[in-house]
């Protein structure tokens, strides 16, 4: 009789116990908002082919910048019954604008520039799982993020501009594009506060209206057909954020 007592105790204690846990208040409910710093490594592209002709290997140049600045973020979501957790966010990540330049052979030696913008908004879903031992989340994010970037060759020193006089102009493929968003991201809260640590993958622009083709070019009075760009930009986001839920 004794050992049913202390079973029946145990068992009504430990499904007290398990009641409480599963009723508890977490600190991942409702609204948060977060700042902090982030760094950005981008790969600008650009593909210069010859205009109306099918080149199957076109002149790729590429540069790659990294940007250091702050982000912001404001977000709402709710952990489940199960301790899956759902909630969207915007975020906005700031940093000086960062110019590149360089040259690139292309029947001639052609100088270009460019610049990549510093504000980037973006919207994801978040989905995770809600570790309540260790007042953590482990979560995905995908979305989208609005990114700019110009690009511009100057006027060529060779070949093609030598001697092509004032029609040698120079190229303009700017991008202005929504791209897809995907990352991955741990939470610690401490009380209502919190520290973050994410990382996005931004994809590439692939347009066709930032494509930018000029026309035919005359050199030692050889007709020359125009050249065509299309710029795209890649990146990768890493982001560390101090935050507070608000209930």
């Amino acid at each position: 009789m004794k050992k049913i007592v202390v079973l029946g105790g145990l068992f009504v204690f430990g499904g007290t116990l398990a009641t409480d846990v599963n009723n508890a208040v977490n600190n991942f409910d409702g609204i948060c908002a977060g700042i902090g710093v982030s760094m950005t490594h981008s790969e600008n592209k650009a593909d210069v082919v010859w205009n109306n002709l099918q080149i199957n290997n076109p002149k790729i140049v590429k540069k790659t910048v990294d940007q250091f600045g702050g982000v912001v973020a404001v977000g709402y979501g709710k952990v489940l019954d199960n301790n899956l957790y759902v909630g969207g966010e915007v975020s906005l990540d700031a940093s000086e604008n960062k110019k590149f330049s360089g040259s690139y052979d292309w029947y001639g030696k052609v100088n270009y520039s460019g610049k990549i913008k510093g504000l980037t908004p973006s919207a994801v879903v978040k989905f995770g799982y809600y570790a309540s031992r260790f007042n953590t989340l482990f979560y995905g994010r995908v979305g989208g993020a609005y990114v700019k970037s110009d690009f511009h060759d100057g006027y060529a020193e060779g070949v093609v501009a030598g001697n092509a006089g004032a029609g040698a102009h120079g190229h303009y493929a700017n991008i202005s594009d929504v791209v897809p968003v995907v990352g991955i991201g741990i939470e610690k809260k401490f009380g209502k506060y919190g520290i973050r640590l994410e990382g996005d993958y931004r994809f590439d622009t692939n347009k066709k209206s930032i494509e930018y083709c000029t026309s035919n070019q005359h050199a030692r009075g050889v007709a020359l057909p125009g050249i065509c760009l299309k710029n795209r930009l890649n990146s990768y986001v890493i982001r560390m954020m101090a935050t507070c839920n608000f209930h």
